[in-house]
């Protein structure tokens, strides 16, 4: 799908990416930013004037660590969420070149029922960036739409288009206008938490976590295919799905309940089949996508020696920390003087 009008912001070329590419999992919000914007200037160089992205928000239990799955007991007000996703759109025109101040306006009818929407831009109004937004806005949001020299990105709408009997866009003419009109907007990236089944619940008959449930989150990078991260309590994560179409609720039971991640491991850490022990015990021939892995995950390759200096040259920012923070070498500085240290400490790893 090609949107309407022609793009004049955020023109940096991105890297080339297929439908095979494969992403490392966000462990910070920056790093979720930085890789939604990267997917929203590749749509852009594919003329996607209209984008949608959803993006994990840093709150509630969220907020002290990124990967924790764990629900807290008093959740955040509507008022802090969206605050919060405030400073995130801002984050995001950053990241899109947009340097100058953001301006904030709200567009909801006075936060009624919490619902709360606002469009964060700078005084050039190149990009504007449209967050929470319900269909109770719809009407303002194709005014919006008409500034066709502007990129338009909706940013976690609050909408449901699928498994409601009563659509949120209305029934009958309306709900297919409204439909067509969100349409428009392509899907460039998704970052999503869904918990499968009884995902904190001790089974008494095995005093295994979870029984047949488990922590996923879901991950699609424009134009890559859909990618399912289980993810254990110690904030550890697997790749154990990958789909061209959205993974039903059904597939991320058949993923889980598959996978080789046990669910004592993943909300644990204990017993011989977690990530973090099959990569001890993995061997030197093993070939291993670091970019895939979490952080204590590249530290225990790092001190089981799996890590080649082959592999260092394959890592991206995230892992090559993670691999120097095991040997308590600095982290800070540009990708190349990074794989240095790391190339220098496995050559000699006794200096």
């Amino acid at each position: 799908m090609r949107s309407r009008g022609t793009a004049r912001a955020v023109r940096t070329r991105a890297a080339a990416v297929t439908p095979e590419t494969m992403f490392p999992l966000p462990q910070t919000a920056v790093e979720a930013v930085k890789q939604a914007a990267e997917a929203i200037k590749r749509g852009l160089d594919a003329n996607l004037t209209r984008q949608q992205v959803s993006i994990l928000l840093p709150v509630e239990q969220r907020r002290s660590n990124y990967m924790f799955t764990e629900s807290m007991e008093y959740p955040e007000n509507a008022a802090t969420i969206y605050a919060t996703a405030g400073e995130m759109a801002g984050a995001l025109l950053q990241a899109l070149g947009e340097t100058a101040a953001v301006v904030a306006q709200r567009i909801d009818d006075d936060g009624i029922d919490g619902e709360q929407v606002g469009v964060y831009t700078t005084a050039s109004k190149k990009v504007l960036v449209v967050v929470t937004p319900t269909a109770d806005v719809l009407k303002k949001l194709r005014k919006l739409e008409e500034n066709k020299g502007s990129t338009m990105i909706l940013m976690n709408p609050q909408w449901r288009t699928k498994g409601n009997l009563l659509s949120d866009f209305g029934i009958g003419p309306w709900r297919k206008k409204n439909e067509e009109f969100v349409a428009l907007f392509a899907s460039t990236y998704s970052l999503t938490e869904q918990r499968i089944g009884a995902a904190s619940t001790l089974d008494p008959a095995t005093g295994d976590y979870m029984g047949n449930g488990g922590v996923v989150r879901l991950l699609n990078v424009y134009p890559a295919k859909h990618q399912v991260f289980s993810i254990g309590k110690d904030g550890s994560s697997e790749c154990i799905m990958v789909q061209a179409e959205l993974p039903t609720y059904k597939d991320l039971e058949g993923g889980v309940r598959n996978s080789k991640t046990s669910l004592k491991t993943t909300r644990g850490g204990e017993g011989l089949t977690s990530e973090e022990e099959r990569l001890q015990v993995g061997g030197n021939d093993e070939i291993i996508d670091f970019s895939l892995k979490s952080g204590s995950e590249i530290m225990v390759a790092v001190k089981a020696g799996l890590v080649k200096p082959t592999d260092v040259d394959r890592m991206d920012k995230t892992a090559l920390r993670a691999a120097l923070g095991a040997w308590g070498i600095p982290t800070s500085g540009k990708v190349e003087l990074l794989r240095q240290r790391l190339a220098a400490k496995i050559a000699n790893p006794n200096k």
